[in-house]
């Protein structure tokens, strides 16, 4: 099974945008997400913002319903009451409430929690060691992997709100015995890095956090395998189709509330359709078409994105004639 790790969001919907398209290009079977939805440096008054990514976040779990989520520290620290970098108490009303709608969209209460497996991989915002499970109850170090992660979801908050613990733990500067190392693989967010990397068996993948002044830490401007992108929002992430789909809006209710002829509704999709018809009726290669689209199988280029009218036919026997 293909696993899609979904790592620290704080309040970016393009990373949602991302993982949408790779488990419709099927190149994953199903997700995780590391979480930590809320929260990120100068945005405490943003209150849109908290509610534009819990509600990307509620899509994403409608339409990709097997996912599994891990609540992240500053997930909880709303809920428990406890204080976090970047803790917003404009925002907490509206973090607290679309947390419970998101939990309610899921198919089962278990699919969110602290710790989650699948086979012999564990997931959990910091890691868990065999520290934390001697501290919460010596015998689970001999105990069933289930009951284990059963033990630990169910810990009390002043266990989990602890460095030691799955919430909080970073792996990447401390050195602890890892629970049944020879067993499992873990992978966590929490700690930004540079880099995805394993170490000790543990795998940290939170590249999308960013700085204080918005650059991010990790490979989070590298997508795909391109880099170098011409539009950068103001936090120099490359722009989705939300950021156009909201400038057209705009540009489209300034129009129209000036000039009495109406402009008719335009979105960023009707531009790349019309510039895909105009491209193919100009006669460009068909395979280079398919490439500057992006579409991964050529018949979309050809029966969705294209438009062939009869004068178009008889234009092309009256060319291939005169040859």
């Amino acid at each position: 099974m293909r696993v899609l790790v979904i790592p620290d969001i704080h309040l970016k919907p393009w990373i949602f945008d991302r993982a949408e398209k790779i488990l419709k290009d099927g190149q994953a079977d199903r997700a995780v997400c590391l979480m930590d939805i809320p929260d990120d440096w100068n945005m405490e008054f943003q209150i849109e913002r908290y509610k534009e990514i819990f509600d990307r976040a509620i899509a994403f779990a409608v339409d990709y319903p097997d996912t599994f989520w891990c609540y992240g520290n500053h997930d909880v620290s709303y809920p428990w009451g406890r204080l976090e970098t970047g803790y917003s108490p404009y925002a907490e009303r509206t973090v607290i409430s679309k947390l419970e709608e998101l939990e309610n969209s899921l198919k089962s209460p278990a699919q969110i929690n602290i710790m989650h497996r699948i086979d012999k991989v564990l997931f959990s915002h910091g890691g868990l060691t065999a520290d934390f499970l001697k501290w919460l109850d010596e015998d689970l170090l001999d105990a069933e992997i289930d009951d284990v992660i059963a033990a630990v979801n169910d810990a009390p908050h002043d266990y989990l709100w602890n460095d030691e613990s799955p919430l909080w733990f970073r792996p990447q500067y401390e050195t602890r015995e890892r629970f049944r190392a020879d067993i499992y693989k873990q992978v966590v967010g929490h700690t930004p890095v540079e880099k995805i990397f394993e170490k000790d068996g543990i795998i940290s993948t939170d590249v999308f956090s960013t700085y204080r002044d918005g650059r991010q830490i990790g490979e989070s401007a590298m997508i795909d395998g391109y880099s170098g992108f011409l539009y950068l929002d103001k936090n120099n992430m490359p722009m989705v189709a939300l950021h156009w789909e909201k400038y057209f809006q705009h540009i489209l209710q300034k129009y129209n509330s000036i000039y009495k002829v109406q402009m008719p509704k335009v979105t960023p999709h009707v531009c790349r359709h019309t510039f895909c018809s105009k491209m193919a009726k100009s006669g460009m290669n068909p395979k280079s078409l398919q490439y500057i689209m992006g579409h991964s199988d050529i018949s979309v280029t050809l029966n969705t994105y294209t438009h062939v009218k009869f004068e178009d036919a008889e234009a092309e026997m009256k060319r291939v004639a005169a040859l």
